[in-house]
């Protein structure tokens, strides 16, 4: 019996103690207003809930969130958007002392009632402690993510068995978007004695390579290629489909060749 009461005092000990750690942990909360008091207001939840570095989102109805993280010992003036205090201690109990809401990124925009947020001149700006960022524009539905550097990497071997089979060989079926390419890159294995003689394009489909339109030649000088402005043409529409051409036969000695082709959606 006594060793009953004692393992059930220990037990109670240790589920008090994991109530007390559960307790002191920061919390995530989400509210639909930052200021006015009312129950979906990010004011009103009491400070005597809180703990350092709790967070809060706010997803306002008329479209775009904020992300708030509770700074315990913050006396910075309520702005009633920036910094943000907690309207009650407690039930009834106004809240008086430290303890601030601090912004930490935001997005501004219109809800356009088909689940997504059309934001002002299409961008959103972030606000962070180091300072402020442009975030990338959302693109379409696909939430491609626009002025953010994407690559189209790749590796062909024995290119000169590739010729003698098809001269063009596609590397990205059907575009998502509208990109534009930035850069492009090709390395053989080795500087060969004839150079590599190849160009890229994209068409309207792999099958019959309609409306084909080079995006940039791409002939190698002592085994690589390296171009960053000056293209054909740059700016390739959705649904199209990427392919690399050769212009004439391989050098046999050229085991492998590797690309390396940045783009960004519009």
């Amino acid at each position: 019996m006594k060793k009953l009461i004692k393992y059930g005092a220990i037990l109670l000990l240790v589920m008090l103690f994991m109530t007390t750690i559960a307790y002191a942990l920061p919390r995530n909360l989400a509210f639909t207003v930052k200021t006015g008091g009312g129950t979906d207001s990010l004011d009103s939840y009491y400070a005597g809930l809180l703990e350092d570095k709790s967070l809060a989102l706010v997803t306002e109805v008329a479209g775009g969130f904020s992300v708030y993280l509770y700074d315990i010992d913050s006396a910075v003036a309520d702005d009633g958007d920036d910094t943000i205090t907690p309207d009650e201690n407690s039930d009834g109990v106004p809240y008086a002392g430290d303890g601030r809401w601090i912004k930490r990124t935001s997005v501004s925009g219109v809800n356009t009632g088909d689940n997504t947020v059309a934001t002002s001149g299409d961008s959103a700006t972030a606000f962070f402690d180091a300072g402020t960022i442009e975030a990338a524009r959302l693109v379409d539905g696909n939430n491609n993510i626009a002025s953010v550097n994407h690559h189209l990497t790749g590796t062909v071997v024995n290119p000169n068995g590739a010729y003698a089979l098809d001269h063009e060989i596609c590397i990205w079926l059907a575009t998502d978007a509208a990109v534009t390419v930035t850069s492009i890159k090709v390395t053989c294995d080795a500087d060969p004695t004839t150079e590599l003689d190849i160009d890229l394009k994209f068409c309207d489909a792999f099958i019959g390579q309609a409306n084909a339109t080079i995006i940039d030649v791409c002939d190698t000088t002592t085994g690589t290629t390296s171009i960053a402005s000056g293209f054909d043409d740059a700016t390739v529409p959705s649904g199209k489909c990427i392919m690399l051409v050769f212009g004439a036969e391989p050098d046999s000695a050229i085991t492998q060749f590797s690309f390396d082709i940045t783009y960004d959606y519009d």
